[in-house]
């Protein structure tokens, strides 16, 4: 904890104020810097040893003349004060689809922390969430492709960089897949697709409505279809490239499937 990277070069053109020829080297004690000894080698990527940290910094002109100042490294953390709720939406409609507001738990997460640095972003993948990418665009009304479905949440120190992760449980009544012939004998082909993919089962027999969803949770595509021996299929050529999830639904149940579209 307290620990990550800093570029101590950023603080340079503090340091010089206008001064020219003036080399800038960073150590660690005040003793290093007045001898010139164990010098900071990679000040661009260097991560703190102690929180908060003196970093002391010498100028020294090309008379061999010097000086040295110091500045503070400070991480302020962010923190999970308290883990977030699950969520249960019950709506009587036995669909396994609901909306939901994933932000109502952001207030017990973040206790008396300062809410102007705290940046939340809500993602469906632990990946997605350790790198900071594909958050949630509608976090406040995210319809779930899962049911129950797991969020990942990460806070983010806005000031310092500085995150942690979290998750927690999304569910709704009803569920997404209610017949188990259904969901087994469903087969989604070819996956990766460039254009054409089929939905095949034998138990798929009369028309079945289909939706697709980002990874943003958000419907691009809704269509009727009926099958013909047993297989839809859905042209999905004009869509973007990335991962995609396919539901389709039909007296038989409903069964979502992960897809990638090349």
């Amino acid at each position: 904890a307290g620990v990550t990277v800093f570029d101590l070069t950023s603080k340079i053109p503090e340091i010089l104020n206008g001064q020219t020829d003036i080399d800038v080297t960073f150590y660690e004690t005040l003793q290093d810097a007045n001898t010139a000894n164990n010098v900071i080698i990679t000040p661009t990527v260097y991560t703190n040893i102690s929180n908060p940290q003196t970093i002391y910094t010498r100028l020294e002109n090309a008379e061999f003349c010097y000086a040295v100042t110091d500045f503070e490294l400070v991480v302020v953390e962010a923190l999970i004060e308290d883990e977030p709720d699950d969520l249960y939406i019950n709506e009587g409609d036995e669909d396994g689809m609901a909306t939901f507001d994933l932000t109502v738990n952001e207030a017990q997460m973040l206790g008396d922390q300062d809410p102007l640095v705290a940046l939340f972003t809500y993602h469906i993948t632990i990946e997605e969430a350790t790198n900071g990418t594909n958050g949630i665009a509608t976090p406040n009304a995210y319809q779930n492709i899962l049911n129950p479905q797991t969020i990942f949440v990460r806070l983010t120190n806005s000031n310092t960089g500085f995150y942690v992760l979290t998750d927690f449980e999304i569910e709704t009544d009803g569920i997404l897949s209610i017949t188990d012939n259904f969901i087994n004998s469903l087969k989604v082909f070819p996956n990766p697709t460039t254009g054409i993919i089929n939905l095949q089962s034998n138990h798929l027999t009369e028309t079945a409505t289909v939706k697709l969803y980002n990874l943003q949770g958000q419907i691009v595509l809704f269509d009727q279809k009926t099958p013909i021996n047993g297989t839809i299929s859905v042209d999905l050529s004009t869509m973007n490239t990335g991962v995609y999830f396919i539901k389709i639904s039909s007296e038989e149940g409903a069964v979502v499937k992960k897809m990638v579209k090349l």
